[in-house]
């Protein structure tokens, strides 16, 4: 009987405690739309795989990567409310797509139930050793004396990396242009001269810039990284206020029931307060975030404020 009358909702009167009781009698689908083996999807493996732990149900991590996570989110906004079809949403596929894609799939915020924020990670502005500047300021000195001659790679539009570089143009003032790469392959091109700089993030570039094969030369976050404690902020450098933050989360689709939420928020930001998962986000270059669903959805529509201004600003038509 409370099993028929969790199926059926609240509207009856039953308690949160008792349908949290009956919540999840099955396992669950997580949905993430990005390909095995990409920074999503590890993300999603590791904290699903612990919350299995505490939930007894496991979850079936389902990649349905492409079109900057676009192709995936609509499996979540349309699957029944039950909560047995959650997801993992990031900056690209809630903060950023809404102003790059003229016809999106889902509303970020109308299709959504926000379940918690679980990390937050940060790229780093770095140049090829042949590009002799050594700080930010060398870099916007240089840039403006030579206007439209700077490369620097990153992601398809819509990635922080390439829009971590349309930031840096309009609070500099500088005009270098983007060219797409897929995550590291952008190494090689600066190697051979043909990318002056990337915005990519902490983990891809940790062994190169440690092994003195680029240059690191500022962090795209509001505080340093512990892997790199000498290497400044962009803030630090001459851009105060310049913060990008690659951040995802748990979302599941709209009018998700309450207890539902509560439940899978409560494990999740347990699991992220463990040292053991603490340890492991901190070697994949991941702060772990945590906090209430209220907290997540208010970050992801500050957000889409954000990007919505900087995508106008760099001329960046919806496509």
């Amino acid at each position: 009987m409370l099993k028929s009358v969790c199926a059926a909702g609240l509207a009856l009167g039953l308690s949160a405690g008792m349908c949290l009781a009956a919540y999840p009698e099955r396992p669950i689908r997580f949905i993430v739309a990005a390909v095995a083996g990409s920074a999503p999807d590890i993300n999603s493996r590791l904290i699903t795989a612990e919350m299995t732990t505490l939930l007894g149900q496991q979850f079936v991590v389902d990649n349905r990567g492409g079109a900057g996570g676009t192709l995936g989110m609509p499996l979540i906004a349309r699957a029944p409310p039950d909560g047995y079809t959650i997801g993992y949403g990031n900056i690209a596929s809630l903060g950023i797509a809404p102003s790059v894609y003229a016809k999106l799939a889902y509303d970020p915020v109308r299709d959504f139930q926000p379940v918690g924020q679980i990390s937050n990670s940060y790229n780093i502005l770095a140049v090829a050793l042949s590009f002799q500047v050594k700080s930010v300021s060398e870099l916007i000195d240089y840039a403006k004396k030579n206007p439209g001659k700077l490369v620097y790679g990153g992601a398809t539009v819509g990635s922080t990396q390439y829009m971590s570089g349309q930031l840096f143009n309009q609070m500099a003032g500088t005009n270098i242009r983007a060219v797409s790469f897929l995550g590291a392959q952008v190494i090689p091109a600066m190697a051979l001269g043909q990318v002056h700089m990337t915005f990519n993030g902490s983990s891809a570039l940790e062994q190169y810039i440690k092994s003195g094969r680029i240059r690191g030369l500022a962090v795209t976050g509001t505080k340093r990284l512990p892997a790199f404690p000498d290497l400044p902020t962009l803030s630090e450098s001459g851009l105060p206020g310049y913060e990008v933050v690659a951040w995802g989360g748990i979302v599941g689709p709209a009018k998700l029931p309450a207890p539902v939420v509560a439940r899978l928020n409560a494990v999740m930001n347990k699991v992220l307060a463990t040292p053991a998962v603490i340890e492991k986000f901190t070697a994949l270059g991941l702060e772990p975030a945590s906090g209430t669903p209220e907290q997540f959805g208010a970050y992801i529509r500050k957000e889409i404020a954000k990007w919505s201004e900087i995508t106008r600003k760099a001329g960046i038509k919806p496509q």
